[in-house]
Parts: structure tokens; C-alpha cells; sequence
């Protein structure tokens, strides 16, 4: 509210400036010497159209400086001593037969050759006047009539010549316009196109965040079902999903790479994950291990016959020596079936934390740990050495924190790494500042002179408007004078 009462202010001295520019006339005549002092405000009202102000001093005795001290007490003379630019002021000394005339800058070029004139042949001899206020009267028409004569020519000529300045300040306020109309929209245009890509960002991260969440509960069931599961396409759909996520984690961190676009990425992993939330649901009652897999390490192999060791064929387990025969209890599968699941979570929530981070993601691999956990979820039959599996599991949570440990260690050794180039990236990050800085600067000093330049070329037509109507006026004015003086009984006035 208050930062507009500057702009009210201003708008108000506008305003009322012209009130105190109207140009008014003194008389002061302590003696009483002027008979007739409406014969001098009449002669002073065509100067006070002008906004002059007229002074008349009338005393006794005098010289020039009592006449300075005069005008200095009544405010008509500035600070640096000169007189106030509208001001037009005579000084009559009647005994001591002394006249003398004094203008503004206003009136200099008018009046600087002439003034000496103008006292000479109407106040050359004030205490011999017969009617001194007629030779004030008659001084005041004078000065009226030089200034017209002087004034006139620069009146017909002025306007015109600034015609080219003007139309060139309107086609430069123009063009300066476009460019700064172009700016604004340009910056609006990119602001409006981060705010949208910031939105998708944010939507497909929230996607991507509900669709982790679906498959660490498929994981979840999946574990819970371990070593009753014998469906191939249940393996595969975790493949798919799981290969899908990391492309669509990666791609919204700004690598992707997948010949889908992302839309089509997220529709096949958002229904490759819904087959795999159907599939998971009913656990199978037996699990034939197929031949295109091949078992971890610590299950049971034969010797090949060529000095080689070959897997033991699934049909073939039973008559394993050292496999169980029977199922075992239900602690050791409910413990193996934990260990499982804490150790595909933790491999899931490390390999989805460094999905978006390529640089780290270099020195440790979680990856290599899928094909020893799909082992547990698929391969292992309850009919296996579940204390084997148990340990196997075990393991990999085992190796998962090695790989946290040795992260964390490549983190802080590209943190001190980041600390030794800090002055030069501090520096760096400075002048990057300071040049978006002195840009937005550049486009508001542009802007800001657009619209000046706008308000300027709108004074200057309405000034232009203004001058040409008062000069067409002021020109019929002065046709029907000579028209006048021609038809009246002087016939010299219209040479």
C-alpha cells in the first residue's frame, strides 16, 4: 500500500504545478504616486498569460540596488542571486528621475538588446511625467510586443525540425518494445517448460516409487513361497520387472537407455509387474528344477566321467547320499525362508539406490547377487539341504554389507576428492551466478527502458499535439489582429 504514495505524490505536483506556474502581477506603490494602476494590469495581462510575473515598484528616491534589495525581499531572487526566470519587474525612483528594468532567463534572449530601448522611450523622464501609470503601461506593451516579434519565427520553425527525432524516438520505442515483449515471453515460455518437466519428474518419480513398493511385496511372496515354486514365466516376469524398474530409475535421472520412450517403458513394466503379482499369488506345491538353469555351487554334483564334475540330474537327487530323504521341519524352511527375504531386500534397496547414481554405481555391483538369489527362490526344493540354502542366504546379506562398507568408503574418498577442488568450483559457481545475475539485470534494465521509452514517445506526441494547437491558434490570433489593425484608420500598421 504504502510504495505507491511516491507515484501519488508525483502524480500530485503534476497536477498542481501549472497552478503555481500562472504568472500574476505586483504592484507596490507606498506613496500612492499611480493614478491609474488598472491601466498597468491591463497591459500586464498578455504577459501573464504567458506565466510571467510582473513587478512594479513605485518610490521616491532609489537606485539598482535598492531595487536588488527589493526584488531579494519579496523572494524573486534565487539563491544563486539571479533573478527567478518568469520575473519582469520595473523600478521608478520619481525625485531622483530613475527607471530601470530587470527579467528572468526567460525573457533574456528577448529582451537583452532591447530593454535600454524600452526605458528610453517610456521611462526616460518619471518626475516630469504627466501620467506615470500610462508610461508603465506603456513600457509592459512594449516588452509584450518584443517578446511577440522575437518569439514568432521560433514558434513557425521549432516544432517542425524536431519531426525527425520524434519519429525516430518512435520507432526506436517501438523496436526497443518488440525486443523486450520477445524477452519477457521467451523467459515466461522456459519457466513455464521447467515447471512442466519438473512436474513430470516428479509424477513419474511418485510412479516409480508406487511400483518399488508392488515389487518389495512381490519379493516379499515370493520368498514366503520359497521351495514350492516350479513356474518358469514367474522367473522371467521377475527378470523383466526387475531389469524394467532399473531402466526407468535410471532414465528419470537423466540416462536412458531403452528403445521404448518412457511412457511406453512404464505401461510394460506397470503390466509385467501385474502378471507377476498374479502369478505370485498361489504358491505351487513342488518344484522341477529345469535344465536351462544352472544351480549355485554348493548343490550336489557327480563326477562326469572324464574327470569333470556334472549336476546331479533332478530325478536323480533322491539317491544323493547326503540329501535328506524327507521333507525337513518346518523351523529350518521358515528360517531359510527369512533369511531369504532380508537378503533380497537388501540387495533390491542397494541395487535401487545406485540405479540413479552411475559414478558410485562403478565400484560396486549388486547385480552379480541376482542369479544366487533367483537359485534360492527357485531352485531350491524342500527336498534340499535347506541348512545349505540357509547359509547361502546368509552369505549374500554377508557380501551385501562388504559392498555397503566399500561404498561408503569410495563416498567419502569422492567427497574429499570434491573438498580439494572447492575454491575452483566455488569460483566457478560464482561467475555462473554473477552472469545470470547481470543478465536478469540486462533483461529488467530493458524492460524498464521499454516503458519509458513508451511514456516518453506518449508525452511527446501529447507535447507535439499541444505545441501545434496553441501555434495554429496563436497564428489565428495574430492573422485576426492584422486583419483588424488593416481595416481601422491606420493604414501603416499593415506594412
Amino acid at each position: 500500500m504504502y510504495r505507491w504514495l511516491p507515484i501519488l505524490a508525483l502524480l500530485l505536483m503534476c497536477c498542481i504545478s501549472p497552478v503555481f506556474a500562472q504568472g500574476r502581477i505586483i504592484i507596490n506603490d507606498p506613496l500612492q504616486q499611480l493614478r491609474q494602476p488598472s491601466v498597468i494590469q491591463t497591459a500586464a495581462e498578455p504577459l501573464i498569460q504567458e506565466d510571467a510575473i510582473v513587478v512594479v515598484y513605485v518610490k521616491a528616491r532609489g537606485d539598482d540596488a535598492d531595487f536588488f534589495q527589493l526584488l531579494k525581499r519579496d523572494g524573486f531572487i534565487r539563491s544563486d542571486g539571479k533573478e527567478r526566470v518568469e520575473l519582469i519587474a520595473i523600478y521608478v525612483a520619481i525625485a531622483d528621475n530613475y527607471s530601470a528594468l530587470r527579467f528572468g532567463e526567460q525573457w533574456y534572449s528577448q529582451l537583452h538588446d532591447r530593454y535600454q530601448q524600452i526605458l528610453n522611450d517610456h521611462l526616460r523622464n518619471p518626475l516630469s511625467s504627466p501620467d506615470l501609470s500610462r508610461d508603465i503601461a506603456g513600457a509592459l506593451t512594449a516588452v509584450r510586443q518584443t517578446t511577440i516579434s522575437v518569439q514568432q519565427p521560433i514558434t513557425d520553425t521549432s516544432w517542425e525540425s524536431f519531426i525527425p527525432i520524434l519519429g525516430f524516438i518512435q520507432i526506436a520505442s517501438v523496436v526497443i518494445t518488440v525486443i523486450a515483449i520477445v524477452v519477457v515471453a521467451s523467459q515466461f515460455i522456459t519457466i513455464f517448460q521447467q515447471i512442466r518437466q519438473v512436474k513430470r519428474h516428479l509424477t513419474t518419480k511418485a510412479t516409480l516409487d508406487s511400483l518399488n513398493q508392488r515389487f518389495i511385496e512381490v519379493l516379499e511372496r515370493l520368498c514366503a513361497q520359497a521351495g514350492n515354486q516350479d513356474d518358469p514365466a514367474c522367473r522371467l516376469l521377475f527378470q523383466d520387472v526387475y531389469l524394467g524398474l532399473l531402466r526407468l530409475k535410471r532414465g528419470n535421472a537423466g540416462s536412458w537407455q531403452s528403445a521404448y520412450s518412457p511412457e511406453e517403458e512404464l505401461s510394460r513394466v506397470e503390466q509385467q509387474l501385474k502378471d507377476l503379482e498374479r502369478v505370485a499369488v498361489t504358491p505351487a506345491s513342488s518344484l522341477i528344477i529345469p535344465q536351462t538353469y544352472s544351480p549355485a555351487a554348493w548343490l550336489p554334483t557327480t563326477d562326469s566321467g572324464d574327470g569333470g564334475a556334472g549336476i546331479v540330474p533332478s530325478a536323480s537327487l533322491q539317491q544323493v547320499a547326503w540329501l535328506p530323504t524327507t521333507t525337513p521341519d518346518d523351523s529350518q524352511v521358515s528360517a531359510f525362508r527369512t533369511a531369504l527375504s532380508g537378503a533380497v531386500q537388501e540387495w533390491w534397496r542397494l541395487e535401487w539406490e545406485l540405479a540413479d547414481q552411475p559414478t558410485v554405481a562403478r565400484y560396486v555391483d549388486p547385480s552379480r547377487l541376482r542369479e544366487r538369489l533367483a537359485t534360492l527362490l527357485w531352485l531350491v526344493p524342500n527336498t534340499t539341504k535347506t541348512p545349505a540354502a540357509l547359509a547361502e542366504a546368509q552369505a549374500i546379506v554377508t557380501e551385501i554389507e562388504q559392498m555397503r562398507k566399500t561404498l561408503l568408503w569410495y563416498m567419502r574418498y569422492q567427497h574429499s576428492k570434491q573438498r580439494t577442488s572447492t575454491g575452483k568450483r566455488r569460483y566457478t559457481d560464482n561467475m555462473s551466478t554473477n552472469m545470470n545475475t547481470r543478465r536478469q539485470h540486462l533483461y529488467l534494465i530493458i524492460v524498464v527502458g521499454a516503458i519509458f521509452l513508451v511514456g516518453v514517445t506518449v508525452a511527446t506526441v501529447a507535447t507535439v499535439v499541444t505545441v501545434a494547437a496553441v501555434a495554429t491558434v496563436a497564428t489565428v490570433a495574430t492573422v485576426a489582429a492584422v486583419a483588424s489593425k488593416c481595416s481601422s484608420a491606420h493604414p501603416r500598421a499593415c506594412r
